[in-house]
């Protein structure tokens, strides 16, 4: 059985899937052994007790902030079991332009711009696992540079990082953070030749529940067959990349 925990209520559900996203839904699960008719779980990292059904989960994939936030939770998995997923990688439109951009930037000289308008609370994890999705695209990265403002009552905030990359490709990486149930994600590429755009105002914007906030959905299958494996080289990364933006683990509360 494959597990996939998250936090933000954006990932896609279909055949074959069970989701638990409430104690009674988890308890059930346990009780009655429901988890055992499902091939891929997606289980809330918001509701207590996981730890039962983790222990007997095959694989797992999380996001780069619950696994920094859990850390102690993993030395007794096996090695390679425990997967970071970050969102640029498993939504159908980003990934293909991540794509298109790997195979016009041979040279690896150009500028990506990417801006996120969201009401998350947790900037964290969308500026974290952006990062990582970068580095896989342009190389390791040699400066960042980085401001925030905040307004922890007010629920507002924004985030602004400029990053070097090897082979000089540089990233303006820009997070608002506002009370509204849009979200809005934009990239760009622009090197010599080249310039390639996308925006969520055009494309991959759905209905995702009843309170109607639009959501980028997440591809699961895409998580399972795509995430990066957890292994010391990764998890230095993100060390690292907390240490070169302390800000960062300021949330809006």
């Amino acid at each position: 059985m494959q597990m996939i925990i998250y936090m933000d209520d954006n990932i896609d559900v279909g055949n074959g899937m069970l989701k638990i996203d409430t104690s009674e839904k988890l308890q059930d699960a346990l009780f009655n052994g429901i988890w055992e008719e499902s091939s891929l779980l997606l289980v809330s990292g918001r509701i207590s007790g996981l730890e039962t059904l983790m222990a007997r989960a095959e694989v797992i994939f999380v996001s780069p902030e619950y696994y920094l936030q859990h850390i102690e939770k993993w030395k007794d998995h096996k090695p390679g079991t425990i997967n970071l997923y970050a969102d640029l990688h498993h939504q159908d439109s980003t990934r293909r332009m991540l794509e298109e951009i790997k195979g016009h930037s041979n040279n690896k000289k150009g500028v990506f711009r990417l801006r996120r308008q969201f009401d998350h609370s947790s900037i964290f994890n969308k500026a974290l696992g952006d990062m990582l999705v970068s580095g896989s695209v342009f190389g390791g990265m040699k400066n960042i540079y980085a401001k925030s403002v905040m307004d922890d009552h007010a629920e507002t905030g924004h985030l602004i990082m400029a990053v070097r990359f090897e082979g000089n490709v540089m990233a303006h990486l820009e997070y608002t953070v506002l009370c509204s149930n849009k979200e809005l994600l934009e990239m760009e590429w622009s090197s010599l030749n080249t310039v390639i755009e996308y925006s969520t105002e055009n494309q991959a914007m759905s209905y995702l529940s009843n309170d109607k906030r639009q959501r980028v959905k997440l591809d699961p299958w895409s998580i399972v067959e795509n995430s990066m494996i957890v292994d010391a080289s990764l998890q230095k990364e993100m060390v690292a990349l907390m240490e070169n933006m302390p800000f960062i683990k300021r949330e809006v509360s």
